[in-house]
């Protein structure tokens, strides 16, 4: 899905009343200066993100040469989730994301409030949650596996 599609969804699901979606008013929120950290590749995740203002990077650090080479994925738009994946599936954090071209304020969606989400979910949506994840994050690690086989 493209990255102005998941900021139209979110924001969507906000504008429509949905109780289950995230409310901007008591959501916390963290502001980041630009190049800082929202979180790196490889950490454990507890919160997604919702961009409230401001632009972040999502990219990876790859060995080329032996040399670390940063690969970039996404410039995201304010609306976009981000950060989900690792809510879902509890597995490490597959690329790293930072403020962008200036500074960046986000909205934080901590693992409770995320849980509690989805309580009224079937459990059947439950589990097709978390097999799309997993397909998710085959499919991104296939293609940098790809991506390293062409570059060599």
């Amino acid at each position: 899905m493209a990255n102005n599609e998941r900021a139209a969804d979110v924001e969507g699901a906000q504008r429509s009343g949905d109780r289950r979606a995230t409310d901007r008013r008591s959501t916390p929120s963290k502001m980041f200066d630009m190049g800082h950290y929202i979180f790196r590749e490889g950490e454990s995740g507890q919160e997604a993100f919702i961009l409230n203002s401001g632009k972040v990077q999502i990219f990876r650090i790859e060995i080329e040469d032996g040399e670390a080479v940063e690969k970039s994925l996404a410039i995201l738009p304010t609306g976009t989730m981000f950060g989900e994946m690792a809510l879902i599936d509890d597995k490490p954090r597959m690329a790293s994301a930072r403020a962008y071209g200036g500074p960046a304020q986000v909205l934080v969606v901590d693992q409770q409030q995320f849980r509690k989400m989805l309580e009224p979910v079937n459990p059947f949506v439950k589990k097709l949650l978390s097999i799309l994840a997993d397909h998710v994050r085959d499919a991104s690690n296939s293609a940098i596996a790809s991506d390293a086989a062409t570059d060599s």
